[in-house]
């Protein structure tokens, strides 16, 4: 069994923030799950009758015991495999037609650390932004989109830190 833990756009907690939403106006298009069902090859369901939507900049964990359909699940949500049954639709779009540079629009984190943990932490985005941003995105802005995620998940101030260091949530 999996299950789909939430925290909508601008709340801290289980609770509404009273503040301004620290990461200003968001912006883009929900990710749409209809009546989700995806068969493994050998014919075992994997996914079956899933329904969700997940608004722009909304926190959503997927959590499962192992073998659940945790990761494929996410897998459909990116437009990298093709339900079985069911649509997929990420602002309104059909997710496995879109294009590669569209589904990057769509941000999840993996189970899995796969960081190199000697670099401080803004020097390993550095590097992972040279592989998503476009080939032509010139240094200045590259380091403005990693001062903005930053910013955004509030690490500004370990910036020059290791990522060994990190707790596993500065991680994530």
């Amino acid at each position: 069994m999996t299950t789909i833990l939430r925290q909508p756009p601008g709340t801290q907690g289980p609770e509404r923030s009273t503040g301004p939403d620290p990461l200003g106006e968001r912006t883009g298009s929900p990710v749409v799950v209809s009546h989700v069902h995806y068969s493994a090859n050998d014919g075992r369901q994997i996914i079956e009758d899933v329904t969700l939507t997940v608004a722009p900049g909304e926190l959503v964990a997927i959590v499962g015991a192992s073998g659940a359909g945790k990761s494929t699940l996410l897998d459909l949500m990116g437009g990298n495999i093709c339900p079985s049954d069911g649509l997929v639709r990420i602002g309104g779009s059909d997710a496995s037609d879109m294009a590669e540079d569209e589904r990057r629009r769509v941000g999840f984190v993996h189970q899995l650390d796969i960081l190199p943990e000697d670099l401080p932490l803004r020097r390993m985005l550095r590097y992972a932004a040279r592989l998503r941003l476009p080939g032509r995105s010139t240094r200045r802005a590259v380091d403005e989109s990693v001062d903005r995620v930053l910013a955004q998940v509030e690490l500004s101030h370990v910036h020059d830190t290791p990522v060994r260091s990190l707790s596993g949530g500065q991680r994530r």
